[in-house]
């Protein structure tokens, strides 16, 4: 069994302090974990399954579309597998003619990704005994993987590694600092490798995942390179983590892009017709209709307008702009003219 604690699925703000001793560094390696933001939520799957026998159950459960994924099972509340990379679960030495729920628990890296379940019942033995109930249920509280630290390698006495877990969505980020200098921005990896460095010196490395402009964990680590034979106290840190980790780098939101409204229409009877528009591909943007100057449609996304009970032999003007947030980007104008009944 790895090494696991109780938890709820629900991860913690508060700071965890987590001292490292690294082989390949002389010198003590302290790194710390400062807050932690679930990053997903948690869906449910669909566990089936299948009975063999009065003795033997198999369960099987879908890969879930994440980052190193693994799954956790347990049979009437006690766990029966652990962290494992399969699909399925096969259950050899059951009681015949016994219910059994088995619960399925889903990790990406450390993170609580999802969950399913499923009752079943072994075979009866051909004593034609009533079958035995369910006895157990799905924990509220699963064992869930502890989360490993930000670490480090010291390779040489100007060459070390840092090493990170990355998190369950694919969208997260990593900024790394060294003494509050950017080494490393918007990196999707798990490591970097740093050279170039001072002999028997310390550095602080300060690590931030990043989520939609939002730092949603950080950890730091404080390692020194190996000596090069002086004997001497290792030099300080230059520095120490930024106070504002995303100042001057969060991405700018993007423009609304609406582009020509490229105006047409048709005309379907004396009294009926319908205008249409190309449509922006930002959700953002609302369309307002005129008729002759009159507000006939206001704050739509639709990309058409249909107006019927008009004047047969009447001319009109339709006028369409597209705007967002107040602002209007784009008009467009149409004049159609209805046929005499």
């Amino acid at each position: 069994m790895k090494n696991r604690t109780h938890t709820t699925r629900a991860y913690s703000a508060n700071s965890i302090i987590v001292a490292l001793s690294l082989i390949v560094a002389p010198l003590a390696v302290s790194a710390q974990i400062t807050t932690k933001t679930s990053t997903v939520e948690p869906e449910s799957f669909v566990v089936s399954g299948s009975v063999y026998s009065a003795s033997a159950i198999e369960i099987f459960w879908p890969r879930l579309p994440f980052l190193d994924i693994r799954y956790d099972v347990y049979r009437n509340g006690e766990q029966v597998k652990d962290f494992t990379e399969a699909l399925s679960h096969f259950d050899g030495e059951l009681q015949p003619n016994t219910g059994y729920t088995y619960c399925v628990y889903a990790f990406s890296n450390t993170e609580f990704v999802g969950s399913g379940q499923i009752s079943q019942f072994t075979a009866d033995d051909g004593s034609g005994a009533e079958q035995l109930p369910i006895t157990g249920s799905c924990p509220s509280e699963p064992i869930q993987p502890v989360s490993p630290p930000i670490s480090a390698a010291v390779y040489s006495s100007t060459a070390l590694e840092i090493f990170w877990e990355r998190d369950a969505n694919p969208k997260t980020t990593y900024n790394l600092f060294r003494d509050a200098l950017l080494v490393s921005e918007k990196s999707t990896g798990g490591s970097y490798f740093d050279s170039g460095l001072n002999p028997n010196t310390m550095h602080t490395y300060c690590l931030y995942d990043v989520l939609n402009n939002t730092v949603i964990k950080s950890q730091a680590i404080t390692v020194t390179t190996l000596d090069n034979g002086t004997g001497a106290e290792p030099m300080p840190a230059a520095g120490t983590c930024p106070t504002d980790p995303l100042a001057g780098r969060t991405d700018p939101e993007p423009p609304i892009t609406v582009g020509p409204i490229n105006l047409s229409g048709v005309v379907y009877s004396d009294n009926a017709l319908e205008i249409f528009w190309d449509r922006a591909p930002s959700p953002e943007v609302l369309y307002n209709v005129f008729r002759d100057g009159e507000l006939v449609l206001s704050n739509s996304r639709a990309g058409s307008f249909f107006d019927a009970n008009l004047v047969p032999g009447s001319t009109y003007v339709y006028g369409v702009s597209a705007g967002a947030n107040g602002n209007v980007y784009s008009s467009a104008s149409i004049e159609l003219a209805l046929p005499i009944q």
